[in-house]
């Protein structure tokens, strides 16, 4: 597999993508953020592996409670180990205090889109495969 491909123009909205995170981790693009981060596709520079980085937004990284639920996320999933969990694969803390995940990286489609297009008024009951029991 060759490396994933850098967009040089994408650095200069967000300072992280084309960033080596501990020496191992390149941040190749953003996928989307939520409430308490962003979540990046990554590849491990040395097996050339691609990988999901979930980055804490700088306002939590310094919050004792959001750090240890980010913690017991990694923990939790890792213990899990079951294959409909993400994998966890690493959890780091950057020298300017950037704390993140590594991730199993899934393809695939985003569902909230999908739900929006096919049927924005979908009802738990018209889900097919939903055991109602």
């Amino acid at each position: 597999m060759s490396s994933l491909p850098y967009d040089p123009a994408a650095s200069i909205t967000d300072p992280l993508i084309g960033t080596l995170l501990q020496d191992r981790y390149r941040v190749v693009r953003k996928l989307g953020a939520g409430g308490v981060g962003i979540v990046y596709e990554g590849e491990h520079v040395r097996i050339k592996k691609r990988v999901a980085i979930k980055c804490l937004h700088a306002q939590f990284a310094k919050n004792p409670d959001v750090l240890a639920r980010f913690h017991r996320e990694a923990l939790a999933a890792t213990a899990i180990g079951n294959e409909h969990i993400v994998e966890v694969t690493d959890l780091d803390q950057l020298a300017n205090g950037t704390v993140f995940l590594v991730l199993e990286y899934l393809d695939g489609r985003d569902l909230g889109h999908d739900l929006d297009v096919r049927s924005p008024t979908l009802s738990p009951g018209s889900i097919r495969g939903v055991d109602r029991g």
